[in-house]
């Protein structure tokens, strides 16, 4: 049976979607025709709900993931779409929970299985984001260069300091001397 194309997506599509409203399965049975995604969209929102991985919603729509390089021999992913109603899954159920991925996990640490470097998929918050962190560790490198600077300039300092005192004890000497001398 082939799938349907309304029933697929593409990988680079997946940033469309957030963990509130979705989450991927990983290496699930592909449903092609309506009748099969509409049983397994009950079967899950029934698994979901008997896990406490949602509490409230439904299964709203399955599609198959598509671009794996590895092509027939890769694994099959599936995105799960859960109904705007849905409470979203459950994190701590979730992790105890094998083969379910946040969808933004599954970009970033999935990505080479569909041929995409991940950079491409960053989206505009992140990046500003990220112009953020490298402005702040410049900053702070810039900081920390001043720092430097200024304390070698103490260390020279303390050493002027060190000779001035040592000039001037040795000058309170030779002025004793010379005073005793007269």
């Amino acid at each position: 049976m082939e799938i349907q194309k309304e029933n697929q997506i593409a990988f680079s599509e997946l940033k469309n979607y957030n963990d509130s409203n979705s989450f991927v399965c990983l290496g699930l049975l592909i449903p092609s025709t309506f009748e099969e995604i509409t049983e397994t969209c009950k079967e899950m929102t029934d698994w979901l709900l008997s896990e406490g991985l949602i509490t409230k919603g439904f299964v709203f729509n399955v599609k198959h993931i598509t671009g794996n390089i590895a092509g027939e021999d890769g694994r099959s992913d599936v995105l799960v779409i859960l109904s705007d109603d849905c409470s979203g899954l459950h994190p701590l159920k979730r992790l105890q929970t094998n083969g379910l991925k946040w969808t933004s996990d599954f970009i970033v640490n999935f990505a080479r299985d569909y041929g995409v470097i991940v950079d491409e998929y960053c989206d505009e918050e992140a990046m500003i984001e990220n112009e953020n962190q490298s402005e702040v560790i410049n900053d702070a490198q810039y900081l920390n260069n001043e720092i430097s600077k200024i304390y070698d300039v103490f260390i020279e300092l303390t050493g002027r300091v060190e000779k001035l005192e040592k000039d001037n004890t040795t000058l309170k000497k030779a002025l004793i001397t010379l005073l005793q001398e007269d």
